[in-house]
């Protein structure tokens, strides 16, 4: 990265009988910090800045306001601190690290107020800024005893939260805290519940998704996803636990969360291979021989989701976990044709596709996008015109309404998103 400063300001070290001047480089990888003797400077030190790098910011509070006046950073196992005349530079500085090294103030600026849910990698709660009020939440990553390999995928998982900053399909990341014991990854509160929740909740109503509440759920997870292609990232872990509202019963508001398990895929390799949830993961994910796999897998997760939304219960199923393993691995199931009659050829057809266990048969991401859309838009007229509310069936059957799905997905479809739903005409078992 190029050395030329990004930010430059003038601190001091704190000592017992004065204090020596500094001059303060940012680089944008790395703090270098020059001594300042009769106006010459002398360099003392650097500092990588990773997420392993170790801020704590040295505040006042004014009205209950933070003013931050210094800071300590950590020098070959060693703290030395330095304070500043300037706090708008302090801002400054603290702006452009955010998220790219570790802050120790978390229990000065945010109050914790209730647990929220338990990830892949750590818990999650909901907090409180003292000076704003505003509720946010944190992400808890136990980081005693870890290995390098443990490092890297906590880096590459605010890497990739870094990466999504300002696509609202995803949780945004806020800030990096670090203690004795864990991690702190500071996120927006999102309103809503997850979709996890919606299912469990039908379950016990004795409800069902409707029609247009599916498709709204679909088309925009694979908004979602082709904003993930297109920023090179496979979030490997799509299931109902990460994906909830940010607006409490707004389908049109889901919002991909827990980037544990994500990767880039502009990488020489992975640094984790298996990974995701048994009964949401691609075949090819499970399979130890595969050492490089695509987007595809998460287009395969969001087919299992599909199954469960529409049918209640995943597609793999399994007395032991061992076994559930198994037969996700092979991609072993069957689809009730009494269950399937519900529901139209076109949709029934679009679910197998997405969960062909051959990549080359599976659905591509682009075109299962458009096939949901054009559902999604369908429904939503229907909606729109007939007298219809969320908990209805939702014009699954209405006369002649299989024959319009057919001829508009016939006239927007390629050849290749036609070809793939042509091969779908048995019943899965494989």
């Amino acid at each position: 990265m190029d050395n030329q400063a990004i930010l430059t300001l003038q601190v001091y070290s704190k000592n017992i009988f004065f204090n020596h001047p500094y001059q303060l480089k940012y680089t944008g990888d790395k703090i270098v910090m020059y001594k300042l003797k009769q106006g010459v400077q002398i360099f003392r030190f650097q500092v990588l800045i990773r997420i392993m790098t170790l801020i704590k910011w040295i505040i006042k509070f004014e009205n209950k306001q933070p003013k931050f006046i210094g800071f300590t950073i950590k020098i070959k196992k060693k703290f030395k601190t330095f304070i500043s005349k300037d706090p708008d530079q302090l801002i400054k500085l603290k702006n452009l690290l955010s998220c790219r090294c570790s802050f120790g103030n978390f229990d000065e600026l945010y109050t914790v107020k209730s647990d929220i849910s338990r990830g892949s990698s750590g818990s999650v709660k909901k907090i409180q800024c003292k000076s704003t009020g505003n509720e946010l939440a944190v992400k808890y990553i136990n980081n005693k005893d870890l290995t390098p390999l443990n490092y890297s995928i906590i880096e590459q998982e605010i890497a990739v939260m870094n990466k999504v900053k300002g696509f609202d399909y995803f949780v945004q990341i806020q800030d990096v805290y670090q203690d004795d014991q864990q991690y702190l990854i500071i996120m927006n509160y999102l309103d809503g519940y997850s979709l996890s929740h919606y299912l469990e909740n039908n379950k016990k109503m004795n409800k069902t998704f409707s029609l247009f509440q599916i498709f709204s759920i679909m088309k925009r997870l694979f908004e979602a996803l082709i904003k993930l292609s297109e920023l090179e990232i496979i979030h490997r872990d799509i299931k109902p636990q990460n994906l909830v509202l940010a607006e409490e019963d707004d389908f049109t508001s889901l919002t991909i969360i827990d980037f544990g398990f994500a990767t880039f895929t502009n990488i020489n390799r992975y640094l984790l291979y298996k990974c995701g949830t048994p009964g949401y993961a691609a075949p090819e994910v499970l399979n130890s021989q595969c050492t490089y796999y695509s987007f595809s897998c998460d287009v395969f997760s969001s087919g299992c989701l599909l199954y469960q939304l529409l049918f209640h219960e995943l597609p793999f199923k399994g007395d032991t976990i061992e076994q559930l393993v198994h037969n996700n691995r092979i991609c072993q199931f069957n689809l009730d044709l009494d269950k399937c009659d519900a529901f139209s050829n076109n949709i029934i057809s679009l679910l197998k596709s997405l969960l062909e266990k051959k990549i080359s048969d599976r659905i591509q991401l682009k075109n299962a996008y458009d096939q949901f859309s054009i559902l999604y838009d369908l429904y939503k007229q229907r909606y729109d015109t007939e007298d219809c509310h969320d908990s209805s069936p939702l014009v699954n059957r209405l006369p002649n309404f299989d024959t319009q799905i057919g001829r508009i997905f016939e006239q927007n479809t390629t050849r290749e998103s036609r070809q793939s739903l042509s091969n779908c005409t048995q019943i899965i078992s494989k």
